[in-house]
């Protein structure tokens, strides 16, 4: 009995050993000889301006050195070859540009709104100091993304969030426990209620971010855990692992479902940091907006409607994106007096001004005294195909609102500024915009505000893509 129990504590002494091995392999401060005088080669070789490209924050030459060459296996030439075609390839995308633009000039969109079809949060840090990053794959619909964004603009947000969102989080890292380097996450994708069908249409998406991870990002994946498997996954999997290198392998795991996902959450996540949903107290990380939806106006001028009580005070926003040909709107409401119907926009067409490229029309309409609902149509010209659009409904409460001296002493009015015409105000707009989602802005007139302009993470298997090709 007692020569059991002695067992079990070797071999968790030397499964722990091991573990610690392979994280600290290639690291600052646990380099052997010949990796340290590889290093030094290394950043007496390359250029500076090469280093600064590819370094965070709170990265010192020594840790970019070491991320670079643990993705070739210290192969110093290889590594010099990959740091300076990380720089062309950052350049060549202007990353430092578009990292600074902020998430809506890159994606030509709301970026809650992309959250919405795209399930993903970075947010607290796992037990070993890593960035969290969740993602709910099985509900991501990637047919709506491609309806409000393209790739371009994906490749754009994709880099914002490693340059700049995650350069404030590594800064705030806490210390790793091993003194290790705390430029690192740790990806977890639930794939609960995934399909086939999700898995093939995020590849496009997929191939273009294992293009820049694995040239710019190298070595950044601490650990992939991928949680409520489905059989056809766990599969492929099973294929393909023996082709991996041993340390990306034990950098990857997939649990199918029940109980043995939250005991390895709990595991790798203290209580504060892990999400209400996987047994945590932090708060879950995807935040559906409300009133959105991708949806297909029928064929041959049948119509789409909906409807949407809007409080007095409240300015009502309309966001429509469409993808696939013109879409004509109308937006409407009963009046309360003589139960009239009053057009807002009538037979508005919303076109698609570039192939390929979503089209963004927003159309803002002034608060109101008195609470309305209002009834959106679409309608669809094209006899042969529906077409798919996106929406989302918005209401903000106006600041300019004040008692009206006309109504009740309870009533709601607007501050008189003696100004005539449109009640209506500019939509704040990116600057710097190139390509992507063609992005107007409509009064209630439907006169063009700001028209013509153009605006511009973390995706199925990105975590687990990122582990090939020197994402190790």
């Amino acid at each position: 009995m007692y020569w059991n129990k002695i067992q079990l504590v070797l071999v968790h002494l030397i499964v722990f050993i091991y573990r610690i091995e392979m994280e600290t392999w290639g690291q600052v401060g646990y380099l052997t000889a010949d990796q340290e005088s590889i290093m030094e080669d290394f950043i007496k070789r390359a250029q500076p301006e090469h280093f600064e490209a590819s370094r965070y924050s709170i990265e010192t030459k020594e840790q970019v050195a070491c991320r670079f060459l643990r993705a070739r296996e210290f192969r110093i030439e290889d590594s010099l070859i990959l740091l300076k075609k990380a720089y062309d390839l950052l350049k060549e995308h202007d990353a430092d540009n578009w990292s600074s633009q902020g998430a809506e000039a890159c994606l030509g969109a709301d970026e809650k709104l992309v959250k919405t079809f795209y399930p993903h949060q970075a947010q607290g840090y796992d037990r070993y100091g890593r960035l969290l990053c969740f993602e709910h794959n099985g509900n991501s619909n990637f047919p709506a993304i491609k309806s409000v964004t393209n790739r371009t603009n994906l490749i754009r947000y994709h880099l914002y969030t490693m340059e700049k969102c995650y350069d404030e989080y590594f800064t705030k890292t806490p210390k790793n426990p091993a003194g290790l380097s705390t430029i690192s996450m740790c990806c977890i994708c639930d794939f609960e209620n995934i399909s086939l069908s999700q898995v093939s249409a995020g590849l496009d998406h997929l191939k273009n971010l294992i293009a820049l991870d694995n040239v710019c990002y190298p070595e950044q994946l601490g650990k992939l855990l991928v949680v409520n498997v489905p059989g056809f996954i766990a599969g492929v999997w099973n294929m393909i692992k023996g082709l991996l290198a041993p340390r990306t392998q034990r950098k990857i795991e997939l649990i199918a479902s029940g109980p043995e996902v939250f005991k390895r959450l709990k595991e790798l996540i203290s209580p504060e940091n892990l999400p209400k949903m996987y047994g945590g107290l932090a708060p879950n990380p995807y935040k559906k907006k409300p009133y959105t939806e991708y949806v297909a106006v029928p064929r041959d001028g049948q119509e789409l409607q909906k409807t949407h009580k809007v409080d007095k005070g409240m300015i009502f926003t309309i966001d429509v994106y469409v993808c696939e040909g013109p879409i004509e709107i109308s937006i409407s409401y009963k009046c309360s007096e003589s139960n009239e119907t009053v057009f807002v926009e009538k037979n508005k067409m919303m076109e698609v001004t570039v192939a390929d490229v979503p089209s963004r029309h927003q159309f803002k309409i002034p608060a109101s005294e008195e609470e309305k609902v209002y009834t959106i149509v679409w309608k669809n010209s094209h006899w042969m195909s529906s077409r798919h659009i996106s929406y989302s409904f918005v209401c903000n409460h106006d600041p300019d609102f004040v008692v009206s001296p006309s109504s009740s002493p309870f009533g709601i009015g607007r501050k008189s500024f003696g100004s005539s015409g449109s009640n209506s105000k500019k939509l704040d707009t990116p600057h710097k915009m190139a390509e992507p989602p063609v992005y107007k802005v409509h009064t209630v007139e439907g006169t063009i505000i700001d028209g013509g302009g153009n605006t511009q993470q973390d995706n199925i298997f990105t975590g687990f893509m990122k582990s090939f090709g020197g994402k190790q």
